[in-house]
């Protein structure tokens, strides 16, 4: 502080004697005194000045006055067809913006089923991928004659002629049952989800139970399509069989994988009522004379908001509706084409004997394209409403310029009476006023040069400019104090914060292993981890330690956030998950209980991607549970290192409460190596916003496999750094990997 201050009043005492000297030039005039050398060339100039003003105010007002009179209807005209012709493109381009914000927010909802979906498919092809980790479940089965069901469960149908076995796969694909409970709970929109198996059966979550009995998804066309495209799909609209009406699906494929083979098994869906995009596209409609459509990409309309050209067979349940691409008139042709090629624009089609202005872009998640046309009522409304506008102001603008010139003539003789005879007064009393004050704002100004900032600076004399003068000399040092103040709070603060990333950043630290020796003596693994943070300390750990005498357990997460909240948050659930193992429960247990004590208490929403393995010395055999983590590479029989993708990953810990998640094992034979990471390695960016990436890592490891891991860990870090360049590092950079010695 005290250096602060002598620093500022050196300063401000450099201003107080430039200013002084300022003045001083003022008395050093040789021959005529202070109030001589004001009053002189005051009258001198304000006289001249007046005269001159008076004279070229009096010419200009002639010659503007000649101007409007003769240009004011041409300068009218031209301002109206330039005001509509920027007014037209305006509306335009605000259509095409909202038919750009209306296509963004379908996608969005869309995209969000489609994730839903392919999670199903994901987690029912581990059911069938993986069984004996999986017991078969039961399901409130509907047969023949039976009309009820347990209202808002999920439901089992068998179709007719479906496989012997087909309740055994029903048994196992309905360990789906919890994930469609999440589904229903979590989005609305969703009207039903379901799985329909290749073998014959029909599991949904829908309390109209009658129209399924005799139901067999196989030969619906959301089925045939998504098996015959072997990918994720969206269905055409149709009604839907319990009457719900128009619907759209999104299905996907899910598979039995058995090595390299994918057996296909059926199709995981979710149906989605189009009433719900209905009410959204019909909100779209920017005021009145809008038609709002949907049309798909053979040019079909799926949706009109004046409901022209839209049928739907209640018996077949087809959409039969108008074809653009069909139509008798060639700019609608046109138009279906541009919309059915995915383009984006604004066109003018007269429709009826009327010009209509058509805005249309496509969606990305399906094949088809909004667009809202306006008839030129709306616009044409708009543009003869702002010419008469322009008219009006125009005659206004002549005939007030007409008497306002008149006026200001007139009173121009007057003010300039008036303001020569002040001038001659305020002259005379100005070299009087001017004199004694100044001589008195030196020697204060002298005074606060020498350092002192608590003094004031004031003058006696009314006049405006000198106590501005002094004012903003007072205002000045006002601002240098409260500079000086200000230093000192953000320098307290910059260290208070410094600190607490201290305090995280050490407790972060300390919560690692220290010692990579036990483990690897007592179980014949080699086994090593490091961290490498970033400058804001954010919730990486890594883990392992011993259980008992066969086994141990390894694990790696990365918690939200950053600071010294995510790294108390790592510290809690490192902890449980500790304790959870040591007492001897499994991995799937242990996170389920841990997950139930985050939720209890996480006010602040943070959540943890963790993966935690328990591995068996004498089997080789390693159980492990993935929740939200990235997947771990593993090189086993000397191969090629590979990611452990066959079965997607439970959720995080910490968000939903009631999330079960489920164990997978993963057999390690001598020489085997397992790779586990956080996210720092593969979202590392470098500073032409490229991501290092899973596939760069993986080619890092097969070519650098023959590395001790502490070895392997240092030259992984270099390349990452090599890669990054000068972008600065984001993330913490955590990895650990267990090599196996011997199987004995």
């Amino acid at each position: 502080m005290e250096g602060c201050e002598e620093e500022a009043a050196y300063y401000l005492a450099g201003d107080a004697q430039g200013w002084y000297a300022l003045s001083m030039l003022v008395f050093e005039a040789r021959g005529n005194t202070l109030r001589e050398r004001i009053l002189t060339p005051v009258l001198t100039s304000s006289i001249c000045e007046i005269l001159v003003f008076a004279a070229v105010f009096i010419f200009a007002l002639l010659w503007i006055k000649t101007i409007i009179t003769h240009n004011s209807d041409d300068m009218t005209d031209t301002t109206a067809a330039t005001s509509s012709l920027a007014l037209e493109s305006q509306l335009k381009e605000n259509m095409l913006l909202h038919a750009e914000d209306m296509a963004n927010i379908i996608d969005v909802r869309l995209n969000e089923i489609q994730n839903l979906t392919a999670m199903l498919a994901e987690v029912t092809t581990g059911f069938y991928s993986a069984p004996q980790n999986y017991r078969p479940r039961e399901t409130h089965f509907i047969g023949d004659g039976e009309i009820t069901g347990q209202m808002g469960e999920v439901n089992l149908y068998i179709s007719k002629g479906a496989v012997p076995n087909v309740m055994d796969e029903a048994r196992l694909a309905a360990n789906i049952s919890d994930i469609f409970k999440q589904i229903g709970k979590m989005d609305g929109d969703i009207t039903a989800s379901y799985l329909a198996g290749e073998a014959g059966f029909f599991i949904i979550t829908r309390d109209d139970h009658s129209a399924f009995l005799n139901y067999d998804a196989r030969k619906r066309s959301w089925y045939i399509n998504t098996k015959t495209e072997n990918r994720l799909c969206w269905s055409a609209v149709y009604l839907d069989i319990s009457g719900a009406g128009p619907t759209i699906t999104c299905a996907a494929p899910f598979y039995e994988i058995r090595g390299s083979q994918k057996i296909f098994k059926g199709i995981a869906g979710n149906g989605v009522v189009f009433t719900n995009f209905k009410q959204i596209i019909e909100t779209a409609a920017p005021g009145e004379n809008t038609v709002v459509f949907l049309l798909d990409n053979k040019g079909t309309k799926l949706f009109s908001s004046d409901g022209s050209g839209i049928h739907l067979n209640e018996k077949t349940g087809e959409l039969t509706s108008e074809n653009l691409l069909e139509s008798d008139s060639d700019g609608l042709r046109s138009l279906g084409k541009m919309m059915t090629v995915r383009e984006t624009g604004v066109v003018d089609l007269r429709i009826n004997g009327m010009v209509n202005y058509v805005a249309f872009c496509p969606l990305t998640t399906l094949d088809w394209s909004l667009g809202f046309s306006v008839d030129e009522r709306s616009i044409t409304k708009r543009l003869s409403d702002l010419r008469t506008n322009i008219e009006t102001l125009g005659d206004e603008a002549k005939k007030g310029t007409n008497q306002a010139i008149l006026i200001m003539l007139f009173a121009l003789m007057l003010v300039s009476i008036a303001i020569i005879s002040y001038r001659v007064r305020s002259a005379v009393l100005l070299s009087e006023r001017i004199a004694g004050p100044i001589t008195e704002l030196v020697y204060q100004v002298e005074e606060t040069g020498a350092g002192n900032l608590d003094a004031e600076v004031t003058v006696s004399a009314k006049a405006d400019e000198l106590r501005q003068l002094a004012n903003s000399f007072n205002e000045m040092k006002s601002r240098l104090r409260e500079y000086i103040a200000n230093l000192a709070s953000v320098t307290i603060e910059k260290e208070r914060i410094a600190a607490e990333l201290d305090v995280a950043a050490r407790i972060q630290m300390s919560m690692l292993p220290e010692s990579f020796v036990a483990p690897g003596d007592q179980f014949n693994v080699e086994i090593n981890g490091a961290m490498f943070p970033a400058k804001e300390v954010g919730g990486d750990f890594y883990d392992f330690f011993i259980i008992d005498k066969t086994h141990f357990a390894v694990m790696i997460g990365d918690v939200s956030g950053k600071g010294l909240q995510a790294a108390m948050f790592m510290v809690v659930a490192k902890t449980l998950v500790h304790n959870h193992l040591r007492q001897g429960l499994p991995p799937e247990r242990a996170l389920t209980k841990l997950n139930r004590e985050l939720c209890e208490s996480n006010r602040e929403g943070m959540f943890v991607t963790m993966w935690v393995g328990v591995f068996d010395s004498e089997t080789g055999v390693l159980i492990y549970v993935n929740a939200g983590h990235n997947p771990p590479l593993v090189r086993t029989n000397n191969s090629s290192f590979r990611y452990i993708t066959g079965m997607s990953h439970d959720l995080v810990t910490g968000a939903f409460e009631d999330t079960v998640y489920h164990q997978r094992s993963l057999r390690l034979h001598p020489e085997d190596t397992l790779f586990l990471y956080t996210d720092g390695i593969t979202e590392a960016t470098s500073d032409t916003e490229l991501m290092y990436g899973e596939d760069r890592l993986t080619h890092f490891l097969d070519t650098h496999h023959e590395l001790d891991l502490h070895e392997l860990f240092t030259t992984l870090h270099d390349d990452i750094k090599s890669f990054v360049g000068n972008a600065k590092q984001s993330d913490d950079i955590t990895m650990l990997a267990l090599r196996y010695k011997n199987n004995q």
